[in-house]
């Protein structure tokens, strides 16, 4: 111990403020005055760093016996100090002149390093360690390190599992009085710290200084799991637990499990049925606030987030991310009914619906569905609304989806090849509805004539035929028909334009389709028998059309001479007679 802190009695006092009343002595250590030299004398001991006093009750040492009585009051549970401002009671009168700074606003402690003020000198003085970067007090359970002995104090508590501060608005517990108070801000509703970025307000001042990392665009803590970065420290370690695969808290409503009990918190709402943020614009609700957040980036009509691997652009860098695992191949997510594999969960969770039987019925037209959205979806066609225009040919629809998919037409990009017959198509579903054909399974049969599908829509279609209606008529030539595409193949005809041509002979035919039947002609396969005559043939409509022979029925009458024939293209040849024999007059 310096002896500078002492005066002796032959000394000339030089730090002493003589007066006619008063006597100051200073503490050359730390400038306190005392009143009498013997204060200044006992507390010099502070400096010394010698504590002989124990508390027997906690172990805390004091350089004095006086420190040690007044401490022991803290054990005693005796408060007889009360604040007149907020009935607070403290143990010692010196804790209450303290805490009365705190109600006055006067901070005249002001931290070199950030600016910071406090009502004490000792609170500056242990908040100037953080600054230091020095940690000496360790945590013996999770290791880790507190600037000062009350910090690591105040964290055991979380260890040792009491948490006897209850709110008594919801009931939760705290192991700190002062985690306690900062928590009823939140139920108090006042929000007096304000971004001046965003306009989002918060309850505490730390909450506002974390939240403006946001803005920083700064991100100095790395996931080593996966690289991820992140703006606040504590958002990392909330985020490890997703690589610990550790799941602690349960809904008990369907069993979900979470890593953190906030995301069990928020989970429950979901349950809750409550949806108390609605968005201005559709009036849609959401349980959550950060989903209405989210979903107001759609109205915006924003996409910031590129695929950089088809062009596709996303509101939502999440929904990028999602979207990426489409173009890596990898379909981690099984269904154990069926085996198919998916890239993301919730397509997995939205597939296992097919296999449940629950099924959403259309008013309408009776129609089932698997999932609630596509029946919301297809109860747009029966409105008759379509708001979604084709830019290239003017065609309309209910569904900006299905006008996207329209487009690929127009761009002339087929990049789906069918690998067994080598046809090109726009999209994926097309091509799988036309790998159907192939399959050979025609699972949809026609009650009215026998006649098997491949798939539904092609039974839907066939079925006009039946009915008799027809309402697609040519312009040219005034012939009826039960499809569009089949007026629309038909049009080519009175075009002209025959762009498929016959290797082998040289025909010429206006479509695709009836080209590959020509040319079962030249293969000389004929797999299709009359069961009544033996007679084979290359396509099943000539089968058909010969089998109207043996019934007999004869539909087709000449007008000429009254003659009767099975078929259409008889009585057409048939009629070439009628007019050679006019020429031949003539």
């Amino acid at each position: 111990m310096s002896d500078k802190m002492f005066l002796s009695d032959n000394e000339t006092v030089v730090d002493a403020v003589s007066s006619a009343e008063v006597k100051q002595f200073r503490c050359l250590e730390c400038d306190k005055t005392f009143p009498l030299k013997k204060s200044l004398n006992q507390h010099a001991v502070v400096h010394s760093g010698v504590k002989n006093f124990e508390c027997d009750e906690c172990g805390n040492r004091f350089a004095r016996k006086c420190g040690l009585t007044q401490h022991l009051l803290i054990h005693s549970g005796v408060k007889k100090f009360k604040c007149d401002e907020c009935g607070k009671l403290f143990a010692r009168k010196s804790d209450l002149t303290r805490h009365i700074l705190i109600h006055s606003g006067v901070k005249n402690f002001k931290c070199d390093e950030c600016g910071k003020l406090f009502a004490h000198k000792n609170i500056l003085t242990q908040h100037l360690l953080i600054h230091s970067g020095v940690e000496n007090f360790k945590c013996d359970e999770c290791g880790k390190r507190c600037a000062d002995k009350s910090s690591l104090t105040q964290h055991l508590l979380i260890h040792s599992g009491v948490k006897k501060f209850k709110c008594d608005e919801c009931g939760k517990l705290f192991a700190h009085k002062n985690n306690l108070t900062r928590h009823l801000l939140i139920h108090s509703g006042v929000k007096k710290f304000k971004c001046d970025e965003c306009g989002n307000r918060f309850a505490w001042k730390d909450s506002l200084t974390q939240h403006l990392l946001i803005h920083s665009g700064v991100k100095n803590f790395k996931c080593d799991e996966c690289g991820k970065l992140f703006a606040h420290k504590n958002i990392l370690t909330r985020h490890l637990l997703i690589h610990s695969g550790v799941k602690n808290f349960k809904c008990d409503e369907c069993g979900k499990l979470f890593a953190h009990k906030s995301s069990l918190t928020q989970h429950l709402l979901i349950h809750s049925g409550v949806k108390k943020f609605g968005c201005d614009e559709c009036g849609k609700l959401f349980a959550y606030k950060r989903n209405l957040t989210q979903h107001l980036l759609i109205h915006s009509g924003v996409k910031n987030f590129k695929c950089d691997e088809c062009g596709k652009r996303f509101t939502q860098k999440e929904n990028l991310t999602r979207h990426l695992l489409i173009h890596s191949g990898v379909k981690n997510f099984k269904c154990d009914e069926c085996g198919k594999l998916f890239a993301q969960k919730a397509k997995l969770t939205r597939h296992i619906l097919i296999h449940s039987g629950v099924k959403f019925k259309c008013d309408e037209c009776g129609k089932l569905f698997a999932y609630k959205i596509s029946l919301t979806r297809h109860l747009l066609i029966h409105s008759g609304v379509k708001n979604f225009k084709c830019d290239e040919c003017g065609k309309l629809f209910a569904h900006k989806n299905i006008l996207t998919q329209h487009l690929l037409i127009h761009s002339g990009v087929k990049n789906f090849k069918c690998d067994e017959c080598g046809k090109r198509f726009v999209d994926k579903s097309s091509l799988t509805q036309h790998l159907l054909i192939h399959s050979g399974v025609k699972k949809f049969k026609c009650d009215e004539c026998g006649n098997r599908f491949a798939r539904k829509g092609s039974l839907t279609q066939h079925l006009l035929i039946h009915s008799g209606v027809k309402k697609f008529k040519c312009d040219e030539c005034g012939k009826l028909f039960a499809h569009k595409n089949i007026l629309t193949r038909h049009l080519l005809i009175h075009s002209g334009v025959k762009n498929f041509k016959c290797d082998e002979c040289g025909k010429r035919f206006v479509d695709k389709s009836s080209l590959t039947q020509h040319l079962l002609i030249h293969s000389g396969v004929k797999k299709f028998e009359c069961d009544e005559c033996g007679k084979l043939f290359a396509d099943k409509r000539n089968l058909t059309q010969h089998l109207l022979i043996h019934s007999g029925v004869k539909n087709f009458k000449c007008d000429e001479c009254g003659k009767l024939f099975a078929q259409k293209a008889n009585l057409t040849c048939h009629i070439l007679i009628h007019s050679r024999v006019k020429n031949f007059q003539v």
